[in-house]
């Protein structure tokens, strides 16, 4: 089964979407307006725990300082969202 990354791409094959590297399971949809991914801020938290060991705490906050803080206010750049506040 595809990811939502690989659908969008092919579904937008002539767009150049700026990704944030290993994060392509965060993917959640797009903006159709801008064309920027959209990615899920805990599925790319969990990406960190499982694929690279991190406990939750480390990975909070090595997604925080060195993905988010280095994003800036950009049309281009991806959007990542929280959709769980559980």
């Amino acid at each position: 089964m595809e990811n939502k990354l690989e659908q969008i791409l092919e579904m937008y094959p002539d767009v150049e979407f700026l990704k944030a590297d290993g994060f392509d399971k965060a993917v959640i949809g797009i903006d159709v307006k801008n064309y920027r991914l959209i990615y899920d801020y805990y599925l790319a938290i969990k990406v960190l725990i499982e694929d690279d060991g991190m406990t939750e705490e480390d990975a909070i906050e090595h997604f925080d300082f060195n993905v988010l803080g280095s994003l800036r206010d950009d049309s281009e750049y991806p959007i990542f969202i929280m959709t769980d506040f559980d």
